[in-house]
Order: C-alpha cells, then sequence, then structure tokens
C-alpha cells in the first residue's frame, strides 16, 4: 500500500524509466492509502544476452505463443503457455 504521494513518485519514476506496459492504482473505498500493479512489457532485444537466449529457449521448448510467469514464496514456481493447439 502506497500513500497518494508514494503513488505519485512511482508513477513518475516507472514513467521517468522509460518503461513500457501498464501501471494500475486502485484504492479501495473509505480508504487513505492505494494499491499499484505494474505490468511491464520487455522486448527481448532489450534483454541482457544471457536472459534473452535463457528467455528464446524456454519459449520454443515450450512452442509458447504467449507465457505468463508466477512466483511462490519469491521464487519462480510455474509459467502459464499459451500455443496453438
Amino acid at each position: 500500500m502506497h500513500s497518494l504521494e508514494e503513488a505519485q513518485d512511482l508513477l513518475d519514476g516507472w514513467f521517468q524509466a522509460g518503461c513500457v506496459g501498464n501501471i494500475v492504482f486502485y484504492r479501495a473505498p473509505k480508504q487513505d492509502h492505494v494499491y499499484c500493479i505494474v505490468e511491464q512489457t520487455i522486448k527481448s532485444r532489450e534483454m541482457p544476452d544471457d536472459v534473452r537466449k535463457s528467455f528464446e529457449r524456454l519459449m520454443n521448448h515450450y512452442q509458447a505463443e504467449r507465457a505468463e510467469m508466477f512466483r511462490k514464496d519469491g521464487r519462480p514456481d510455474r509459467i502459464k503457455v499459451v500455443k496453438e493447439g
């Protein structure tokens, strides 16, 4: 949770960093704080070479058209893959 000022700083930092994607702020009824969700798009050409190669191997291995990754307890846990049947 963030205060209004912290949320504004997050938005400013996100924009100044040149991030691409979505940033969502949500305030529940009668609350003074907001939640922030950042969905960042990172192109493979912007990744370090070792990360890009691992990413390409993963996508190719599962013949993925799209994928969504998840963590559990701070560790990589699973990946949801979308591909043609």
